[in-house]
């Protein structure tokens, strides 16, 4: 190996420090020599330095390496062959966790009432319906539902979709409902929050997810259809157990809340 050298501040000329190290205790090169000691022992420090960093970096890939070989053993499934009563091979996985997180999730999922952000997507369910006293057309596109007819319009906006495991929607909306209160004062307005009940066609409605209170769908399965109902206290909670009941009877005249509105035809 080639031996470091170390240039010398009196002569320009380089050399090795077993040169300087030699003539220490000449007066013409001690100065050389002890400028030479200190570049050799910084270089050392700084050599072992880097080898310390070395062998750390390998210590910790080395153990997180064997942490993710020992994981992968813990959850790879054990799978045994074992003969069964008529003498055919059948498999038997002694793994405790039986679905992975993945699949839980989407099981839970299924269970489960879940919000849906991007209702647009429902946009096929948009259109005109109505009962036997009342009309209005609903919109996933622009996210409301119009009232029509002889009576004043109204919109109402939607604040949130939810979708429960038979495949109905809640919308809870808001609104401010106009109206003529005959006092010569003209018209007025209150804000009005209302939630509406939405059965696709070829789905049933099984139980009120209110309530979870099992439910016989009467109504006709072969269209869109939903039922309305309202809340007393600012759209915190909703009197949804009319709305389940129009299902249940398959009431369509009426009031507006409580009716099935059916998909126009």
């Amino acid at each position: 190996m080639r031996k470091k050298k170390y240039i010398s501040q009196r002569t320009r000329a380089t050399h090795t420090y077993s040169f300087y190290r030699q003539r220490r205790n000449d007066p013409n090169w001690r100065a050389d020599y002890l400028a030479a000691r200190v570049c050799r022992q910084r270089h050392i420090l700084i050599s072992l330095i880097i080898i310390l960093v070395l062998i750390l970096i390998g210590v910790i890939g080395y153990r997180n390496r064997v942490v993710t070989l020992l994981n992968g053993s813990e959850t790879t499934s054990q799978v045994t062959t074992v003969k069964n009563a008529s003498g055919e091979d059948s498999i038997k996985d002694s793994t405790k966790q039986s679905v992975s997180n993945e699949q839980t999730k989407t099981i839970d999922n299924v269970q489960k009432t879940v919000t849906i952000s991007d209702y647009q997507r429902y946009s096929a369910y948009s259109g005109e319906y109505g009962s036997e006293t009342q009309t209005c057309s609903l919109d996933f596109a622009t996210g409301e539902l119009m009232t029509t007819g002889p009576q004043k319009q109204q919109v109402f906006y939607f604040d949130k979709v939810m979708l429960h495991p038979d495949k109905s929607l809640v919308i809870n909306m808001h609104g401010n409902y106009h109206y003529n209160a005959y006092d010569g004062k003209g018209e007025r307005y209150r804000l009005v929050h209302l939630s509406v009940l939405f059965a696709p066609r070829d789905q049933k409605i099984t139980q009120n997810w209110q309530t979870g209170k099992s439910l016989e769908d009467a109504t006709n399965t072969a269209v869109n259809r939903f039922s309305i109902a309202l809340s007393n206290d600012g759209g915190k909670v909703f009197q949804m157990s009319p709305a389940y009941t129009a299902f249940e009877t398959n009431q369509t005249k009426g009031d507006t809340v409580a009716v099935i509105y059916s998909e126009a035809n």
